[in-house]
């Protein structure tokens, strides 16, 4: 591991973490909790769904929008290819989160359509994979830069 240069902070190993647990994160949502939605009784669907957006987005934004905002500066500050690289998979990720993925779930918030949560399984595998390559990646580049 690297020592930081006159005590700054490591925006690197900031976003690897970040990056990890997000990972850790959407593997759960991913292969447990969207599969899962399947089963909810249509009676429940709108409270159930209601719940999952309500307690998710507490534990996920807030690291979203610090990956976010470390992509940027890491970006601007770092000047190499690591460093835009990841600035591409976060973008990624916010599209992919913002232009599918929330919109399946604003349809989803009136009633259970089996369709819809079968879209969301399969156009959730965009986040899965980036955040797992980016981790990866951030991981190999980390302990060798």
């Amino acid at each position: 591991m690297r020592k930081s240069q006159n005590y700054r902070v490591d925006i690197q190993l900031i976003l690897l973490l970040i990056s990890a647990i997000l990972t850790g994160l959407i593997w759960t949502i991913q292969r447990v909790h969207y599969p899962s939605m399947r089963w909810i009784a249509d009676d429940l669907w709108v409270t159930a769904h209601e719940a999952h957006v309500r307690h998710i987005t507490p534990v996920v934004a807030p690291l979203m929008v610090a990956e976010l905002a470390g992509a940027i500066y890491w970006a601007i500050d770092g000047h190499h290819i690591m460093s835009y690289l990841h600035a591409v998979m976060v973008l990624i990720l916010w599209l992919s989160t913002f232009l599918i993925q929330v919109p399946i779930h604003e349809r989803l918030k009136t009633q259970k359509d089996l369709s819809l949560i079968d879209s969301l399984v399969q156009t959730n595998w965009i986040r899965t994979l980036v955040w797992s390559v980016k981790t990866i990646v951030l991981l190999i580049g980390y302990t060798t830069i």
